[in-house]
């Protein structure tokens, strides 16, 4: 029931209305800034479980790449090959 009350919460909101959450700040040490957004982080995951991150020190290229990868090795496969690799059982290492 939680976490259906979360996703219909979540389904409400536009997308500006994420929270949004600036890593650039979390490598500032004893920053009153970054006690806030790590207390914000916090309160998001709990409350929320939805949150976008910027300046996280990734970049573009990378995701692309990563995205890419993913979609030529799994994504793009026929439906049985992905089959072989489906399971609802959250303890397998590749589901």
């Amino acid at each position: 029931m939680e976490g259906e009350k979360k996703l219909s919460v979540l389904s409400t909101l536009e997308s500006s209305e994420f929270p949004s959450f600036n890593l650039n700040v979390l490598v500032i040490p004893n920053s009153h800034t970054r006690l806030i957004v790590v207390e914000k982080l916090r309160q998001a995951c709990e409350e929320i479980c939805f949150f976008q991150i910027t300046n996280r020190g990734i970049s573009k290229r990378v995701i692309a790449d990563a995205i890419g990868s993913s979609r030529r090795s799994f994504f793009d496969l026929p439906i049985e090959e992905e089959n072989v690799f489906s399971s609802g059982d959250v303890y397998r290492p590749v589901r």
